[in-house]
C-alpha cells in the first residue's frame, strides 16, 4: 500500500495516546517517531532501524531520512518537483465531507492554453485562459456558489442576460494585469471605529500583564480590531484603469443602481460605472444578491470582479447584519468562488479583492464557520505561498486569517474549540511556514509586517500553554527567530512594530530556552537592539519591549552585550522612564542578569544605575519585581565591585524587607543585598554584636510601649540572622520563652508578627541541633491562626524551624492535629502558593520527626502532597520549582513511612504521580534535590506495587532523570536501586522497556563511575543481573564493559552476599555470550573461586557461582584448563560435600562436574577430589529427583571415560544408586537412557582388560529399560551395548541366561528397529548366548 494513501485516510504511524490511554507530548510523538523511523507527521518510514543502528532511507517519499511532503526545505529543489510531479495531482483529487475543516486544497499542476480559436478570430493578442484544475469542495451547492470545475462553454450558458458574443469579448480581457486598488469619494461617511484596521497591535497594554516568568504564555489580546474598512485602508495612488470611479457624479439611490444592475448587465462599461456609485455608497447600498449574480456573470473578467467584491465589501463594513444577508444571498460562496479558480488565483490584484472582501464578511454571525467549511484557509495561504512577492496579497492573507481567529467583543460569541479547529487548520496547512517565508520577502513593508505579527501573535495565544509552546517551536523550526531579528534590523519597521515583533521574538526564545542554537542567533538582534533603544529612547513602549528581550537573550550573549554597549542603552531607559514600572522593572532585570557574571560587567555606568534605581524604587516602591531585580541587582554589584558606601543605595533592601511582601523571593534578594553589605561594612554593625547590646534588647521585649517592643525585635531579628553565636546568645538570655509568651499574650497583630519572626531566627541555627522547647509551643503557635489567619505563613514557617530543633518523638510532637492543620492549608487553593509551600516544608520536618502516623493519617498527607504538587505543574498554573521540591521531599517521607507497613497503593494515586515526574522532567531536570526526592518517592512506591510503576511508565522517567544527571551519584545511587526492583519481575516487555531507554547504559556508567558507592554497586549490579536474561542486553552489557565492571565490584565487595548472588547471576549469562579475549582475564575465575572460599557456608552462592563455572567451562577448552588449574574442581567438591542435603546445590554441582569432566585431566582431578563418592552420595541421598538423576548419571558417565576412574566409580556404589535411580525413575526415559550408558561404559575396562562381572539387578535393570522403551534408541543402543559388554564374560553370560527370558526378542527388536546402531552388537550377544 502506498504510505501516501494511509497518510490521507489519517491512520499516522505515530498514536496520539500511549497504551494507558494518556495524550503524548509532541515531544513524546517527536521522540517515538524517531525510535520507530518514521516522519512524526505523517509516519512514511524513513530510516532503517535496527538494535544498534539507524540509517537513514531514500526512496519515492523520503530523501537521505527526509520526507519530502512534510520537509521540503530540507530536500534538493528537483528532488521536491518530481515528488509532486507525481503525487501532488493524486492529492488534489480527493475530497472531503462538508462539514470538514481540515481540506487539502487542490494544486495548480499545469498550465493548458484554451481559447485559441476564439483569440485567433479576433485577431488580438490576449493572454490564454487557464484550465480549472478539481479542487476539494463541499457537496452544498449553496454553499460553495457555482461550480468551477465545469468547461467554459458550460459557464457562457449560465450569464444570464448575457450571450455568447459578450462572454467572447469578456475572454479577451487581459486576465494577468495588476487591477489597482478602487477609491472611495471623500464625501461618504466614516465607517465605525472598530471596523476599521488598527495599524499596530496594541502592544503596551498586552506587556502591562506580560511579567518576565510568564511572558511566553501570556493570552493577553493583541488587538480588538475587526476587519479592515474599505475606504481607510486602500490606497488610489495606483489606478491605472483610466475610468471615472466617481461614477460620472451620478446621484442615484441604491434602489435605482440595483434595478439597473438587474436589467442591464450586458452593457459592461454602464456596469463598472454603476458598481462604482455603488461602492461609493457604501453602508446605505444593497442588491447583495444582483452584485453575486454579477459577479457569476462576469466571472472572467477581472475588473468587474474586484468591483463587485468592493462594492460588498462598502456594502457590508460596518453592519454584521449585512454580513449576515450577504452570506445567505450567496456572496460569500461565489466569492470563495472565486478565490478558488485557477484563473483568478493567478492574478494577485483580483485576490487582493477577493481575500479583503473576506476578511470583511467573516465577522457575521456563522460566516467565520462558513469560510472554514469551505476551505478558504487552505485556499488563502496557498495563495500567499504562490504570491509570496505580492505584499498585497501578504497583507490581506494575514487580515482575512487574523480575522478568522480573533474574537472581538462586539462579535457573536464564537466557541474557543471552533477558533481552536481553526487555528489549527491554519497550522495543518504549514501556515507558519508560509507567513513567515512571506514575512522574509517584504521586510520593508511595515503594514504587511504589523498585521503578520498580529497574526502569529494570535496563533501562539492559546488557552492551552501546550498549544502555545508547540505553535512558538514551530516559529522556530520555520526560521521565526531569524525572520523577527531581520524584521527588527529592516529600517523601515516603525516602532510600534518593532516593539510587536521583540514581544514576539521574546516568546519565541523563552520557549526555546534549553535550545542552544536559538540562543546563539541572540547575538545577532543584540547590536539592533540597542541601536533601537537609542533612536527610541523616548518611546516607553520600545524600551520596555527591548528589555524584556534583553532579560533573556543577555545570558546566552553577555559578551556581545557588552561589545554593543547595551549596559549603557539600559541604564538610559531607567533613568527616563523613572514613573513607569513597567520599564524600571525590565532594565532592572537586565542589570540583574548582567551583574551575574562580574567580567561582563562594565562598571563605568555603575552609579548611574544606582541613582536611576532609587529614582525608579522611590516612584514604584511597592512593585515587587522591580524591587526583587533591583536587590539582586545591588547584591551582585556589592559582592564584586570596589563601591565606596556612599554610592550603595542601602535604602532599597532595606525599605524592601520592611515592605513584608510573602514573596520568598524579594526577601531572599534584599537579605543578599543586606548581607553583602554588612560584609563590606562590617564597621556599621559592631555595636549588634555586642553581648551587652544583645542583653538591652531583650530587656526591652518587656517594655509596654509597642514601638518600642517592635523595634527591639527587628534588632534581635538581625542579631540573630548574623551567625549562630548571636542565636546561642540570644537564646540563652531567654528570647525564646520571651516570644513564645508574647505569641500567647498579645492581641495586635504587628507584635505577634515581630515574636513569631524572632522564634523563626532563633530556631534556624546553621548548625542544627536539638533543643527542650517549651511545653505547648505548637499549639501555642497554631492558635494564632484563628485571631490572626493572615499570618499563617509565617506561622508554618516557625513551625517548619521549631520542629527542626526539637527533640524527635518528643511529647511536644506526639499530636495528629498539626497533621490536619497543615493538610488544610495544602489543599485550600486559594491560599497563597508561598504559604502552601510553607506548609509543605512544615509537614516534612513533622514526618521526620514523627514516623507513628495512622494509616488515615498517611493517605491523607499523600494526597495533599500529590495534589498540590500536581496542581502547579505548568499545565493550569504556572510551575513553581520551590514548591516542587518542598513537596516531594515530605512525599518521600510519607512513601517511606507507607513502605515500612506495608500500605496498599490505589493505581490512580501512582499515575497522577508518574504524570507529575513527566512534568517535572520537562521544567526542573537540573535540580537535584527535587529529584532526588521524586526518586525516592518511586523507590519506595516499586517496593510496594511495581507492577504499578511499571504500567504508569515509571522506567522512562527513571531513565531519562538519569541521563539528564549522569554525574550526580546521589541521582544514580537511586535511579539503580529502582531498576534494580523493576527488572526483578523478570518481565521480558520491562527489561527491554529499560535496555532501549538506555537503562543498561546508565547502569553500567554507574558502576563504573561510583566504584566507591557500595549501594550503586549491589543496586547496579542485581539490575544487571535481571537484564541478562535476556540476549540482546547481554550483548550490549558486555560492550560496554559491563562484566568486568561486574567483577570489580565482586572483588570490592565480597562481604555483601545478596550482591554476590546477583553478580553470579548476571555472570552465568553474560559469560554465554561474551567474547572470549574478553573472558580471557584470570581475573574473572580468581574471584569467583575466591568468593566461594570466603562464604563456603552460604549455599545460594556457591550454586551460584558454580553456575557461572558452568557456564564458563562450556565456552572452551582452555576454560576447562583454567577453571581446574585454579581450584574450581576442589571448590566444587567441598560444596558437595559440605552442602549435601541442598537439592539446588546439588544439582548445580552435578552439572558443572559434567561439564568440566569432558577434559581428561579434569576426570582425574574429580577422582582424586573424592568427586566421585560425592555425586554417588547426592545421588543416593536425592533418589526421588529425576533432575539430579540425569545429571548424576551424565557426570559418571563422563568421568568413566578415564580408566582408572571406572574401579573407582563401582567401589563408590555407582552400580547400586544407578540400578536404585532405574527403578526410582521407570517412567523417565532421559534417566532411563543415561543409566545405561553409564552401565555400558562400567561394563568394560578396556584398559585393564577386563570386564565387570554383572549382578542380576544390572541385567534386570537394562532388559526391563529395553521392554519398557522399545522405541527409544538411546535405551536401546545403550542396553544392547552394556549387554554385548557384559556377555565377554563367561560368568556374566551364565548369569544372563539363568535370569532372562525372552533376551532374544527383545534383541531383535532392536536390531530391527535401530540396525545402525544395534544390530551388529545385538546378533553377537544373541550368538554368544546361544553358543552357550
Amino acid at each position: 500500500m502506498d504510505p501516501m494513501d494511509e497518510v490521507s485516510q489519517g491512520r499516522s504511524a505515530i498514536p496520539q495516546f500511549n497504551r494507558h490511554g494518556t495524550a503524548l507530548s509532541q515531544e513524546e510523538r517527536k521522540a517515538l517517531a524517531k525510535k520507530n523511523g518514521v516522519c512524526v507527521r505523517c509516519g512514511v518510514p524513513t530510516h532503517d532501524v535496527k538494535m544498534f543502528r539507524r540509517s537513514p532511507l531514500t526512496n519515492e517519499h523520503v530523501y537521505e531520512g527526509k520526507c519530502i511532503k512534510c520537509r521540503p526545505e530540507k530536500c534538493p529543489k528537483e528532488v521536491v518537483q518530481a515528488w509532486e510531479l507525481k503525487f501532488k495531482p493524486q492529492q488534489a483529487q480527493q475530497t472531503t465531507s462538508a462539514t470538514s475543516r481540515f481540506r487539502n486544497v487542490g494544486r495548480k499542476v499545469g498550465k493548458i492554453k484554451q481559447g485559441v480559436a476564439t483569440m485567433q478570430t479576433s485577431g488580438v493578442n490576449e493572454p490564454q485562459v487557464k484550465p480549472r484544475p478539481t479542487v476539494p469542495t463541499s457537496n452544498n451547492e449553496s454553499r460553495r456558489g457555482p461550480d468551477l470545475t465545469t468547461t467554459r462553454n458550460a459557464q457562457s450558458t449560465r450569464n444570464a442576460g448575457g450571450n455568447f458574443d459578450h462572454v467572447q469579448q469578456l475572454r479577451k480581457k487581459e486576465v494577468s494585469r495588476r487591477l489597482p486598488p478602487m477609491p472611495l469619494d471623500s464625501h461618504t461617511s466614516q465607517r465605525s471605529t472598530r471596523k476599521a484596521p488598527s495599524t499596530s497591535p496594541n502592544i503596551s497594554s498586552a506587556k502591562k500583564e506580560l511579567s518576565p516568568q510568564n511572558r511566553a504564555l501570556s493570552k493577553t489580546e493583541l488587538s480588538s480590531t475587526k476587519a479592515p474598512s474599505l475606504r481607510n485602508e486602500l490606497s488610489t495612488s495606483n489606478l491605472t484603469f483610466g475610468e471615472d470611479y466617481t461614477g460620472g457624479g451620478s446621484e442615484e439611490n441604491a434602489e435605482s443602481l440595483a434595478e439597473f444592475l438587474r436589467n442591464n448587465k450586458a452593457a459592461t462599461n454602464k456596469v463598472k460605472e454603476k458598481l462604482h456609485c455603488l461602492r461609493n455608497l457604501g453602508e446605505e447600498a444593497g442588491a447583495l444578491g444582483d452584485l453575486k449574480e454579477l459577479m457569476e456573470q462576469y466571472r472572467d473578467d477581472p475588473k468587474i470582479l474586484s468591483l463587485c467584491c468592493g462594492a460588498i465589501w462598502s456594502v457590508t463594513a460596518n453592519d454584521d447584519e449585512k454580513k449576515s444577508i450577504a452570506a445567505e444571498a450567496g456572496c460569500i460562496s461565489t466569492i470563495i468562488g472565486v478565490l478558488r479558480d485557477p484563473v483568478w488565483q493567478d492574478n494577485p490584484d483580483v485576490l487582493q479583492w477577493v481575500i479583503g472582501s473576506l476578511s470583511c464578511l467573516c465577522h457575521g454571525a456563522g460566516n467565520r464557520g462558513k469560510l472554514a467549511d469551505a476551505g478558504v484557509i487552505e485556499v488563502v495561504l496557498y495563495c500567499m505561498k504562490d504570491h509570496v512577492q505580492s505584499a498585497g496579497v501578504f497583507e490581506w492573507a494575514c487580515r482575512l486569517l487574523y480575522a478568522l481567529i480573533n474574537q472581538h467583543p462586539d462579535e457573536p460569541f464564537m466557541d474557543d474549540n471552533e477558533i481552536e479547529k481553526i487555528i489549527l487548520s491554519v497550522e495543518d496547512s504549514d501556515g507558519i511556514s508560509i507567513i513567515l517565508s512571506a514575512m522574509k520577502q517584504h521586510l520593508n513593508e511595515p503594514s504587511p509586517q504589523m498585521w503578520a505579527i498580529k497574526l502569529l501573535w494570535r496563533l501562539q495565544e492559546r488557552n492551552d500553554s501546550m498549544a502555545s509552546n508547540r505553535t512558538l517551536e514551530s516559529m522556530n523550526t520555520a526560521g521565526g527567530i531569524n525572520t523577527c531579528i531581520k524584521l527588527l534590523r529592516a529600517r523601515s519597521t516603525t516602532p510600534v512594530l518593532f516593539a510587536a515583533t521583540t514581544d514576539l521574538l521574546f516568546n519565541m526564545f523563552a520557549v526555546a530556552a534549553n535550545d542552544e542554537t536559538a540562543h546563539n542567533k541572540s547575538s545577532d538582534c543584540m547590536s539592533t537592539i540597542t541601536r533601537r533603544m537609542k533612536e527610541d529612547s523616548k518611546d516607553a513602549v520600545v524600551q520596555e519591549a527591548c528589555c524584556n528581550l534583553l532579560s533573556i537573550v543577555v545570558p546566552k550573549s553577555r559578551l556581545h552585550f557588552k561589545e554593543s554597549d547595551g549596559l549603557k542603552e539600559v541604564v538610559t531607559a531607567l533613568s527616563n522612564f523613572p514613573n513607569s514600572s513597567s520599564v524600571c522593572t525590565a532594565a532592572a532585570k537586565v542589570l540583574w542578569t548582567t551583574s551575574s557574571r562580574p567580567v561582563f560587567f562594565d562598571e563605568t555606568y555603575l552609579e548611574d544605575a544606582f541613582c536611576a534605581l532609587e529614582a525608579a524604587v522611590g516612584e514604584s516602591s511597592s512593585d515587587v519585581n522591580l524591587l526583587i531585580h533591583s536587590c539582586g541587582f545591588i547584591a551582585n554589584v556589592v559582592s564584586f565591585c570596589s563601591t565606596s558606601k556612599d554610592e550603595i543605595p542601602f535604602k532599597i533592601p532595606m525599605n524592601a524587607l520592611l515592605l513584608k511582601v510573602e514573596d520568598p523571593r524579594l526577601g531572599h534578594q534584599a537579605g543578599r543585598a543586606i548581607c553583602a553589605i554588612c560584609i563590606k561594612q562590617s564597621k556599621r554593625f559592631i555595636k549588634v554584636i555586642d553581648k551587652d547590646f544583645i542583653q538591652a534588647m531583650v530587656d526591652n521585649l518587656d517594655s509596654s510601649s509597642e514601638e518600642l517592643l517592635c523595634a527591639s525585635y527587628d534588632v534581635l531579628i538581625a542579631i540573630g540572622n548574623m551567625s549562630d553565636e548571636m542565636k546561642e546568645k540570644s537564646l540563652s538570655l531567654g528570647s525564646l520563652e520571651i516570644a513564645k509568651s508574647h505569641v500567647e499574650s498579645f492581641q495586635t497583630k504587628k507584635l505577634i508578627e515581630k515574636a513569631l519572626e524572632l522564634m523563626s531566627v532563633l530556631a534556624s541555627p546553621v548548625k542544627i541541633r536539638t533543643l527542650s522547647l517549651p511545653e505547648d509551643i505548637f499549639q501555642v503557635v497554631m492558635k494564632v491562626n484563628s485571631s490572626f489567619p493572615d499570618l499563617l505563613e509565617k506561622l508554618c514557617v516557625v513551625l517548619r524551624n521549631l520542629l527542626i530543633i526539637s527533640i524527635p518523638a518528643s511529647k511536644q510532637l506526639n499530636f495528629e492535629s498539626l497533621v490536619t492543620f497543615t493538610t488544610s492549608i495544602i489543599d485550600d487553593e486559594n491560599k497563597s502558593l508561598a504559604l502552601r509551600r510553607e506548609a509543605c516544608a512544615v509537614l516534612w520536618v513533622f514526618i521526620a520527626r514523627q514516623k507513628n502516623h495512622s494509616q488515615h493519617s498517611l493517605k491523607a498527607m499523600y494526597r495533599s502532597l500529590l495534589s498540590v504538587m500536581s496542581s502547579h505543574n505548568g499545565e493550569q498554573r504556572s510551575y513553581d520549582s520551590d514548591l516542587q521540591v518542598v513537596a516531594a521531599g515530605a512525599l518521600s517521607r510519607v512513601t517511606a513511612i507507607m513502605r515500612d507497613i506495608g500500605f496498599p497503593m490505589q493505581f490512580e494515586d501512582v499515575e497522577e504521580l508518574m504524570h507529575l515526574l513527566y512534568k517535572i522532567l520537562e521544567n526542573d531536570i537540573d535540580r537535584v534535590e527535587l529529584l532526588e526526592s521524586v526518586l525516592e518517592t518511586v523507590l519506595d512506591l516499586s517496593h510496594i506495587d511495581e507492577d504499578c510503576i511499571i504500567q504508569t511508565g515509571g522506567i522512562v522517567v527513571v531513565i531519562d532523570i538519569m541521563v539528564e544527571n549522569e554525574q550526580s551519584e546521589s541521582i544514580q545511587e537511586r535511579g539503580c536501586n529502582i531498576l534494580a526492583v523493576l527488572s526483578s519481575t523478570q518481565n521480558v516487555q520491562v527489561n527491554c522497556c529499560i535496555a532501549e531507554t538506555d537503562g543498561i547504559d546508565m547502569i553500567v556508567s554507574s558502576l563504573a563511575l561510583f566504584s566507591g558507592n557500595a549501594i550503586i554497586q549491589e543496586s547496579a549490579c542485581k539490575a544487571l543481573s535481571n537484564l541478562s536474561v535476556d540476549g540482546e542486553a547481554r550483548m550490549l552489557i558486555t560492550s560496554q564493559g559491563g562484566l568486568m565492571l561486574i567483577i570489580n565490584a565482586m572483588d570490592s565487595n565480597k562481604d555483601n552476599v545478596d550482591m554476590l548472588e546477583s553478580c553470579c547471576t548476571a555472570l552465568r549469562l553474560l559469560v554465554a555470550d561474551a567474547d572470549e579475549q574478553m573472558l580471557r582475564d584470570p581475573m574473572i575465575i580468581k574471584t569467583i573461586l575466591s568468593l566461594m572460599n570466603v562464604h563456603p557456608d552460604n549455599n545460594g552462592l556457591q550454586e551460584k557461582a558454580m553456575a557461572v563455572i558452568q557456564s564458563l567451562s562450556g565456552r572452551s577448552k582452555e576454560f576447562k584448563e583454567q577453571i581446574a588449574k585454579a581450584g574450581g574442581i576442589s571448590a566444587i567438591t567441598f560444596a558437595m560435600k559440605e552442602h549435601l542435603g541442598d537439592e539446588t546445590l546439588q544439582l548445580r554441582a552435578f552439572t558443572t562436574l559434567w561439564t568440566l569432566a569432558v577434559l581428561k585431566t579434569n576426570q582425574i582431578e574429580v577422582a582424586s577430589e573424592d568427586g566421585i563418592k560425592h555425586v554417588v552420595n547426592g545421588m543416593m541421598l536425592h533418589l526421588m529427583n529425576g533432575a539430579i538423576q540425569k545429571q548424576g548419571c551424565g557426570c559418571l558417565c563422563t568421568l568413566t571415560n578415564h580408566p582408572d576412574n571406572k574401579r573407582l566409580i563401582r567401589e563408590a556404589g555407582a552400580i547400586e544408586a544407578l540400578i536404585f535411580s532405574m527403578w526410582a525413575h521407570y517412567n523417565s526415559e532421559s534417566v532411563q537412557a543415561e543409566a545405561c550408558k553409564v552401565i555400558s561404559h562400567l561394563a568394560v575396562n578396556l584398559a585393564m582388560n577386563e570386564v565387570m562381572l554383572a549382578s542380576i539387578e544390572e541385567i534386570t535393570c537394562l532388559v526391563s529399560a529395553m521392554r519398557r522403551y522399545p522405541d527409544s534408541e538411546k535405551i536401546q543402543e545403550y542396553a544392547v551395548m552394556a549387554l554385548r559388554n557384559y556377555v565377554l564374560s563367561q560368568d556374566n553370560v551364565e548369569i544372563i541366561n539363568s535370569n532372562v527370558d525372552q533376551l532374544d526378542h527383545l534383541l531383535m527388536t532392536a536390531a530391527s528397529r535401530f540396525p545402525e546402531k544395534c544390530s551388529e552388537r545385538a546378533y553377537q550377544v544373541m550368538e554368544t548366548l546361544s553358543a552357550n
